[in-house]
């Protein structure tokens, strides 16, 4: 290799080291940035406390790009409400985790002297958190554009940088704050069905059929009047798309009769009815839009969103498709196993 093959290579090099050099600079100035003088490092500091049994009252105050929102919250002796509407399901776990979350506001970082709060989204804050009618408040600014933090002050003068777990707990809105009814579990089904103007789905254990008390199969699905046995664990995964039901979101906690007409839960698109060791089951499923589903327990005000998957796979599974890999799927198929119900 020549000497000037060599300087070239030695001269990138350099550059390189230098460019590096102006990057790391340029980076520690961009985190001073959010800093400004008069800082004080506190790592693991307390900026803010208040005892939880001293808190009596909570308002939030959303103000985002996707929600602008208030709500509020009261104790009365030892019961929390949602003071706006009186028929609200309160969720008190979500009460009790911002009334922890209120005892001990840690920061890693507090500003002694900020010269504008509108530099930290502070002048008009996206979430603001009153306490005992106003007594205490804390307001919530801009994300950190260097960490998951979020600036915030009490209104001492003060800015500091919380973690997003704190901003995350009180930015709430109504929906998050509904405590929605739970699935119960079904354990030991004896009868699956979905009925509607469009289904028609039976499925029983064979402990509903005693001449097949002593099959090798444990599920079978009315097919026209005939019931086939299925294979058991494409049975069992069938039904856990009901058992294993998750709620999306609640849409309406308290809907009238008009509510549920536009919902077309009045008349539902097919009701879910599952037989179980611990008593019955039933869902009736519409629709919110024509295209999304819905549900409701029978009899409930609340009205939640599901899984559109959940229809396609009840109404439009096919026997063929549960059906044990030995069992014959044609037209004279005529097994020991099959029974026509009379």
């Amino acid at each position: 290799m020549n000497r000037i093959n060599k300087l070239l290579i030695l001269g990138s090099v350099l550059l390189l080291a230098v460019i590096a050099l102006l990057f790391v600079k340029s980076k520690n100035a961009s985190e001073a940035s959010e800093l400004i003088t008069g800082e004080t490092a506190a790592a693991g500091e307390t900026y803010f406390s208040v005892s939880i049994n001293e808190i009596t009252s909570i308002k939030i105050d959303l103000n985002t790009e996707y929600s602008k929102e208030t709500t509020n919250l009261a104790k009365s002796g030892e019961t929390w409400s949602n003071t706006d509407d009186v028929n609200f399901p309160l969720n008190i776990s979500m009460v009790e985790a911002m009334l922890q979350a209120a005892s001990d506001i840690k920061s890693e970082k507090i500003i002694d002297t900020p010269a504008d709060m509108s530099e930290y989204g502070l002048s008009a804050p996206a979430l603001t958190v009153s306490f005992n009618d106003g007594a205490y408040t804390l307001s919530f600014g801009n994300k950190s554009a260097m960490s998951e933090e979020y600036y915030m002050t009490s209104g001492d003068g003060r800015v500091c940088l919380v973690g997003s777990g704190v901003y995350n707990t009180f930015a709430v809105s109504w929906s998050d704050l509904v405590q929605m009814e739970e699935i119960p579990d079904m354990t030991g089904i004896k009868s699956f069905t979905v009925r509607g103007e469009n289904a028609d789905v039976e499925i029983l254990n064979k402990s509903e059929l005693p001449e097949f008390a002593d099959s090798t199969y444990d599920w079978y699905m009315n097919v026209d009047g005939e019931y086939k046995p299925l294979d058991s664990a494409k049975a069992t995964t069938f039904m856990s798309n009901v058992t294993d039901l998750k709620f999306l979101s609640c849409k309406d906690y308290y809907a009238d009769s008009l509510d549920l007409y536009n919902y077309k839960l009045d008349r539902p698109y097919f009701t879910i009815t599952v037989e179980y060791d611990g008593g019955t089951f039933a869902l009736d499923v519409g629709t919110l839009d024509g295209l999304s589903l819905c549900a409701r327990f029978p009899d409930s005000n609340m009205v939640y969103e599901i899984d559109n998957s959940l229809g396609v796979t009840l109404l439009y599974t096919p026997y063929e498709e549960m059906a044990p890999a030995e069992e014959s799927i044609s037209d004279n198929d005529t097994t020991s196993d099959n029974i026509v119900v009379q």
